[in-house]
């Protein structure tokens, strides 16, 4: 029983002490009037084959698990969602997403919208131009089909932040892009030289050529306590956020033992609780939420 007790208090100790560790230096908070928050998932394809598999057991698409808590975060503290999706996953393909709930989704585009990621899961640096041009055109065609142009992200991240300046071009030409989000860590982000992502680093924004680059400040799974990682950030007036859908999906036992046997501790239950509290923090703190157009 000692032992236990014993146990119970280091376990005790070391959570009180990483909790005061993430509140060293923390800044002043912003009182600015304009402050405003992008919130995104990343690698977003699971909720469209479920559409796609189960399509007339749904009356509506806010009777899926992960759109209904959205929307009731929406509903209760304003939050706007940008999900940016996969063409392709094994054998389903985004234009199969199905169209009857194409009203729905032009209906509550205001607050989610949806953007191109990449081809799949399945990350090529070496991706051909022209494949990577027909992937994001054939993505934004599918939105706009189930969709409407309304629906579309004025401001995307692609998969890994990478882009050369020919892939960069392409969306530049596109015209439906104004923006990109850069990496939340030491990562150089896409076309950017050397320099240009010392410049993102330490401004949080950069512009060039016509599109705007973003710095991405918070990613979810990588947090371990919200509160405090959001105190850390509450001096700013810009705020971006992100996780990736599968790691919001509920998970069973057997997928949890799965990654902890792989090295992977995903406990997506507490992601799911860290964005929620986030959502309601921005609410509580003045910002807005929007799509950094």
């Amino acid at each position: 029983m000692n032992k236990v007790r014993i146990a119970l208090l280091a376990v005790g100790v070391f959570v009180c002490w990483t909790w005061l560790a993430e509140y060293q230096n923390v800044p002043p908070l912003s009182n600015s009037a304009h402050k405003v928050v992008h919130v995104s998932f990343d690698d977003v394809v699971s909720v469209f084959k479920d559409l796609k598999k189960d399509s007339l057991s749904y009356g509506s698409v806010f009777e899926h698990a992960f759109l209904k808590e959205l929307k009731e975060l929406h509903d209760k503290y304003g939050a706007c969602f940008s999900l940016y999706v996969f063409e392709r996953d094994g054998d389903f393909h985004i234009s199969e997403v199905p169209i009857r709930f194409r009203e729905e989704f032009k209906g509550n585009a205001d607050w989610l919208k949806f953007g191109f990621h990449w081809t799949g899961p399945v990350f090529e640096s070496d991706i051909r131009l022209k494949d990577f041009a027909d992937s994001y055109r054939s993505v934004n065609e599918s939105i706009m089909r189930w969709g409407d142009t309304s629906c579309l992200c004025p401001v995307i991240r692609l998969h890994y932040f990478y882009g050369t300046d020919s892939l960069v071009g392409v969306i530049n030409e596109s015209g439906r892009v104004n923006g990109l989000l850069c990496a939340d860590d030491e990562r150089d982000s896409y076309d950017l030289s050397f320099a240009e992502n010392e410049i993102l680093r330490q401004n949080r924004f950069y512009e060039k050529g016509g599109m705007k680059y973003f710095k991405t400040d918070l990613r979810y799974e990588n947090c371990g306590f919200i509160y405090p990682a959001l105190a850390r950030l509450q001096n700013r007036d810009t705020l971006v956020v992100f996780t990736h859908e599968w790691a919001w999906r509920p998970q069973s036992l057997r997928q949890w033992g799965s990654g902890l046997l792989r090295g992977r501790l995903a406990m997506n239950w507490w992601n799911r609780y860290k964005l929620r509290a986030s959502v309601k923090w921005f609410h509580e703190h003045g910002y807005k939420f929007g799509f950094l157009e």
